[in-house]
């Protein structure tokens, strides 16, 4: 089985998950360029409907998370505690307890899916795309082939319980006692006896929302290549138009710019892959006992 390589959003506080009123921040099935950023979709669109091309989202649902005694449950607690511990980290926090926020969560789960080929190309075909991928800079250059594509095709899922706990008295030393609640505006207040001491300075857990949210994500890079073709409309092959016609003084023939999809990675995109955008992210960390590696952006 390949090694799954899951990116990490700069924060969890601005990502929210899907609700039945609203859509996620992070969707599967969006297309994506800027992995640091990964609410913005290339041009702004949702992603296609899934249905027609026949394919399903597996989700990995471990329930309550009051303990972690069964396989699906432990891999879940797993995720989430890394994730938590990578982003207090990035944030010169301590989460030292990070674990008893599992008691305080209602619902863990991840939910994926394996795009087809038939998908993907569907969706680099839709013209907002075409329009991003023909954008050229203050130069009159093309900003693509240095634009890079990626496809959403996982995303990881915190649900905290609505009037949750967190206890943080474990450590004695600490000089704070008691309990805060695990939405941000609790977690700045002073709790226990230490007067100066904030839940957010000891525990670092004023950044964990109390709605549902988005902790984590996995994409699959999306191919192509750039030709030149007659304007002269093409229903074979998996050639994109787009729609950009240039004029050949010679022969008084109009030429249009195209890509020529050609597939998507069969393996979530690891650090190694990333090229030039390397230095935009730590170095991945590997999560214990799992087989698969978080990468957190070095920007918050």
């Amino acid at each position: 089985m390949s090694e799954k390589t899951i990116y990490l959003p700069p924060n969890f506080l601005f990502y929210p998950a899907a609700t039945e009123k609203s859509p996620g921040s992070i969707q599967l099935g969006a297309l994506i360029s800027n992995i640091g950023d990964p609410k913005h979709a290339i041009g702004t669109l949702p992603p296609l409907d899934m249905a027609p091309y026949k394919m399903s989202i597996d989700t990995l649902d471990a329930g309550s998370m009051g303990h972690v005694d069964n396989s699906s449950s432990s891999f879940s607690a797993n995720m989430f505690i890394k994730a938590v511990e990578l982003l207090g980290a990035k944030l010169n926090l301590s989460v030292q307890n990070s674990n008893k926020l599992l008691s305080a969560m209602e619902e863990i789960k991840t939910e994926e899916f394996d795009p087809k080929d038939s998908y993907v190309k569907a969706s680099l075909e839709q013209q907002a795309v075409k329009d991003w991928l023909n954008e050229k800079n203050a130069l009159g250059l093309p900003k693509w082939p240095k634009r890079r594509v990626f496809m959403v095709c996982g995303i990881l899922i915190a649900k905290p319980k609505g009037n949750s706990k967190v206890d943080i008295s474990s450590n004695s030393n600490s000089g704070v006692s008691g309990e805060a609640s695990v939405d941000g505006a609790g977690a700045q207040s002073p709790v226990g006896g230490g007067g100066n001491a904030t839940f957010a300075k000891e525990f670092g857990l004023n950044f964990v929302p109390k709605s549902p949210f988005i902790y984590g994500f996995r994409l699959r890079e999306c191919f192509l290549k750039k030709g030149k073709a007659s304007s002269v409309p093409r229903t074979k092959g998996a050639k994109m138009h787009t729609g950009t016609e240039k004029t050949t003084e010679s022969s008084g023939q109009t030429e249009e710019e195209e890509f020529e999809y050609v597939g998507v990675g069969q393996q979530d995109l690891d650090f190694d892959s990333l090229g030039d955008m390397e230095d935009d992210f730590e170095d991945p960390c590997t999560v214990d006992d799992e087989d698969c590696v978080m990468i957190m952006p070095k920007a918050t």
